[in-house]
């Protein structure tokens, strides 16, 4: 953008920043990209002025030290490159602290909120405000209105810009909950509606199948006679896990026990909950409890018995994975590996959080955490397109995107007895995996070389996908028809959201290997992976040589979108299936072995 397109936008807008313009840009920025080409503020309307009573909470993002993506991103080479001197010797909260804390910007922030009475709370590198919108206009001299989403009603509460004062201008990155509109955010399970007979009919994914497939230990049919093994034993108890929930998600108890029992699984309950649950809702309204439930009997199928948690965020949050991850870096000991089923449009997401978001992350993977997240449903388009072929193109998701996590998209066909394909709906796959390129995030060093060869055996159609951009997903599993208990019945379910906590708990069991051995769980595994893939005589990759994601998620019928754009599966890495599903004893021991 020419600086004087950028005058042109801060003129437009009204800004008045008599410190650092460009801390506030940003925000500016996100408004004129919602107001102009993002769903997001299409979806609201504005209805008034808002009452200056009410009461609306902000997070101040304290600015980090300078160029702190670029060292977390080299720490995190030096931490989780196999052979390097320092591998896998991970930081504590302080050490990352003392690595990343900008403490002159945070007293700074601080003691402006102090001198003016304002009571906040601190989260890591970040300033919690709630107070009545008079007193926060006063404090950014802004003008909040009250928009409403014209589908259900829903009100929230933006101003069109804001001001940072000179004070603190150079040590804060910006202001959310401000000026940018919350994105889309969508479950990934999918539940097609069909006769329940049909239903019962069709093929499932078991935990038995996924365990015989991908050479998994404690196959379930032997675990009947391991329900009075002391935990220890099955699992390191320092193993951790713990499912991300939104949108008013929720799991029953008797339906994960129940399911335990069915197909065997050894008996063991949510450990702990952060949020809200309503059990009760899964036998009055199943889609409130469809991706928890698959969620948390998956990760436990395959992670049996390890300390695992539900860490559910508000239905009030305007940015779910952002208040997520500012509560996960806050905390001493957080779970290990974290599963996420859920995820919106790259572009939808204001810019500012998608960075700040990336970094955050990183700096998670220096401390030895995973986060594994579902690559989505609705191939190289995202689900803005379904039944819509307009917005066909390529459309990345968040974050499936972000460098710092595990993307994991979907296969099909051993659940019905045929070979393991990409999953797309047009072959009866309900969803199809998704995949792409990055528009936010450049690509990372270590999948530089896997990817490198892809893009060279391939044009880029178009010319509309980023070639330069982070490369996902990064593995797959099978996503098709898993065989879940919902309100004390039987569905099947499809979706990434299926794949993700399966390699969630691939990865938990791996972890408990390697502590067992006495060494450091995997953090932030992906350069490890691709290492794998390069190196390993014997591959623990199983390349997924079928199959597209040029349609989104639906049906094989005449109602089925499915785009010109999109990518064909092929050998190696591919932005279907990443480097390909897993076997996991070869992985596993060739992880434990690092």
């Amino acid at each position: 953008m020419s600086t004087r397109s950028l005058v042109f936008l801060l003129l437009l807008f009204g800004l008045s920043v008599h410190g650092k313009l460009l801390q506030a840009a940003p925000d500016i920025l996100s408004l004129f990209s919602h107001a102009t080409k993002s769903t997001g503020q299409k979806r609201w309307q504005m209805s008034g002025t808002a009452d200056g009573s009410s009461f609306h909470t902000v997070t101040m993002a304290i600015t980090n030290v300078p160029n702190a993506i670029a060292r977390c991103e080299a720490m995190t080479v030096a931490i989780h490159t196999p052979g390097a001197q320092t591998f896998g010797k991970h930081l504590s909260l302080d050490e990352v602290h003392s690595n990343f804390v900008n403490t002159e910007a945070t007293e700074k922030v601080e003691s402006w909120l102090k001198k003016r009475g304002v009571s906040f709370k601190k989260r890591g590198d970040f300033v919690r405000i709630t107070a009545p919108i008079r007193r926060i206009q006063q404090l950014f001299n802004a003008k909040f209105h009250v928009f409403r989403m014209m589908s259900t009603g829903q009100s929230i509460m933006r101003t069109p810009n804001y001001t940072l004062p000179t004070e603190i201008a150079d040590s804060v990155d910006f202001v959310t909950n401000m000026v940018s509109f919350p994105p889309k955010l969508t479950a990934i399970a999918h539940d097609p509606p069909r006769e329940e007979k049909r239903q019962s009919q069709q093929p499932g994914v078991t935990p038995a199948l996924l365990s015989t497939f991908y050479n998994s230990e404690h196959p379930p049919h032997t675990l009947r006679n391991l329900r009075t093994v002391p935990l220890g034993q099955l699992i390191h108890p320092l193993a951790t896990q713990a499912i991300f929930g939104a949108l008013g998600q929720s799991f029953s108890p008797g339906d994960l026990n129940l399911f335990q029992y069915i197909y065997g699984v050894f008996l063991h309950p949510i450990d702990w909950i952060v949020g809200r649950n309503s059990p009760s809702t899964c036998r009055q309204k199943a889609d409130d409890c469809i991706e928890a439930s698959l969620d948390v009997q998956y990760i436990l199928s395959i992670s049996q018995g390890a300390n695992t948690g539900f860490w559910s965020i508000t239905t009030d949050s305007k940015d779910p994975f952002y208040d997520w991850i500012i509560e996960i870096a806050r905390q001493p000991s957080p779970p290990l590996v974290h599963s996420i089923s859920y995820g919106g449009i790259e572009s939808d997401e204001p810019v500012e959080n998608v960075l700040r978001f990336n970094t955050e992350a990183c700096k998670l993977g220096l401390r030895g955490i995973t986060i594994v997240v579902a690559s989505g449903d609705d191939g190289v388009a995202g689900y803005n397109a379904r039944n819509d072929y307009s917005k066909c193109g390529f459309t990345p998701e968040f974050p499936a995107s972000c460098p710092y996590i595990l993307s994991v998209g979907a296969t099909q066909g051993p659940e019905s007895g045929s070979i393991e394909v990409s999953q797309s709906s047009d072959i009866g796959g309900q969803i199809t995996t998704g995949g792409g390129f990055s528009n936010a995030y450049s690509r990372p060093t270590w999948q530089a070389a896997a990817v490198g060869e892809f893009l060279n055996r391939h044009d880029s159609p178009f010319g509309l996908y980023n070639r330069n951009g982070r490369g996902y997903p990064d593995v797959a599993i099978m996503g098709h028809n898993y065989e879940t208990i919902v309100g004390g019945k039987r569905k099947l379910l499809s979706g990434t959201s299926a794949s993700a906590p399966v390699m969630a708990g691939m990865l938990t069991l791996i972890n408990s290997r390697r502590l067992s051995l006495g060494k450091g769980p995997l953090g932030f595994v992906n350069p490890a992976l691709y290492h794998l893939a390069q190196t390993s005589q014997i591959t623990p990759f199983r390349d997924i040589l079928s199959g597209n994601n040029h349609c989104t998620a639906g049906a094989n019928d005449n109602k089925l979108v499915c785009c010109a754009e999109g990518f064909d599966a092929g050998r190696g890495w591919d932005p279907l299936t990443g480097l390909g599903s897993v076997d996991y004893y070869l992985l596993s021991t060739q992880l434990a072995a690092l």
